[in-house]
């Protein structure tokens, strides 16, 4: 990954008779050429500062994609995890969606990425989502 990108390691944990997928994306910011003005005030009565500031967008690269099971084996996904982020060799966002599967499967792999990165200066960020129906939406 180059070193002005974010990289994301996105986990669909499936149940048991279902795949469970792993994604790596990079998430580059992207200058657009559009310069505009930012005005930064010294407190309430402070003198104005101004800025030239250029306009950047983020945009999303899928690197990776790897699908595994059924039968999905957690272990084995929660081994595989810490091999890639070994790749990467930076802080990464992990994004892991435990909907079928809940919080034993998540523990199992946070627990297996702490252990693989103790020592190492590679630092991550959790984010776990689950995704359910309320009211007849999807929240």
């Amino acid at each position: 990954m180059r070193a002005d990108t974010v990289p994301i390691i996105g986990l669909s944990l499936g149940h048991r008779h279902e795949k469970t997928a792993i994604s790596v994306v990079e998430r580059p910011y992207v200058s657009t050429g559009e310069i505009f003005n930012a005005v930064y005030y010294d407190g309430p009565y402070g003198r104005a500062r101004f800025e030239l500031r250029e306009k950047v967008l983020a945009e999303y690269r899928v690197r990776h994609l790897e699908r595994h099971g059924p039968p999905s084996r957690y272990s084995k996904v929660a081994q595989r995890i810490p091999e890639i982020v070994h790749e990467i060799g930076e802080h990464i966002i992990l994004v892991v969606d435990n909907t079928a599967t809940g919080r034993p499967a998540y523990s199992l792999i946070i627990g297996e990425l702490s252990a693989a990165l103790k020592g190492t200066r590679t630092r991550f960020t959790q984010c776990p989502i689950t995704v359910s129906g309320v009211a007849g939406g999807v929240s």
